[in-house]
């Protein structure tokens, strides 16, 4: 069975330690140490066995206006879901999450310094409606990235509608 699914909510990212990369702008100053985020995933993978499904996860959060420019977060992860129960899951994986910067006079992709750091991601939810083909749930994610002495941590909580059907 193939899964496909959209799920958006909001959270908080926050962070410590000091980021030092030679990459970024010397007037940079340090991302926020906390923050509100929104939060947008897509996702997308295949049911493996009976209770076990593979899946492919793009996340992006919302970014951080400072003085000295924009801070944002994308993460892609590939986890193991397993339903634990008929509507409760568990699911973990790794991946990578980019920590963006965006001079304050750039916009869209231009000016953009990125830094990438290796990610597990951990979450669990519930359906709230399950249907033949569609499940709409309730998902609790945290997912970190390191980069040298700097982390970024991200937990959210999001509304997802969730697909399925044959492969």
């Amino acid at each position: 069975m193939f899964l496909y699914g959209i799920s958006a909510g909001g959270g908080e990212r926050s962070t410590s330690g000091t980021l030092h990369d030679a990459s970024l702008p010397a007037s940079v100053g340090q991302p926020p140490s906390s923050q509100t985020v929104g939060v947008l995933d897509l996702s997308g993978g295949l049911v493996i066995a009976r209770h076990i499904g593979a899946l492919a996860l793009f996340e992006q959060a919302g970014g951080a206006d400072t003085a000295t420019g924009n801070w944002g977060t994308l993460g892609i992860h590939g986890v193991v879901r397993a339903w634990v129960a008929p509507r409760v899951w568990l699911e973990g994986g790794v991946g990578t999450l980019m920590l963006g910067y965006r001079l304050p006079t750039g916009s869209g992709n231009y000016g953009v310094t990125r830094l990438w750091a290796a990610s597990p991601e951990i979450s669990a939810g519930g359906a709230i409606f399950q249907g033949a083909h569609v499940v709409i749930g309730v998902i609790g994610r945290y997912a970190q990235g390191r980069f040298d002495d700097f982390t970024v941590r991200h937990f959210s909580v999001q509304v997802e509608l969730l697909g399925r059907g044959p492969v």
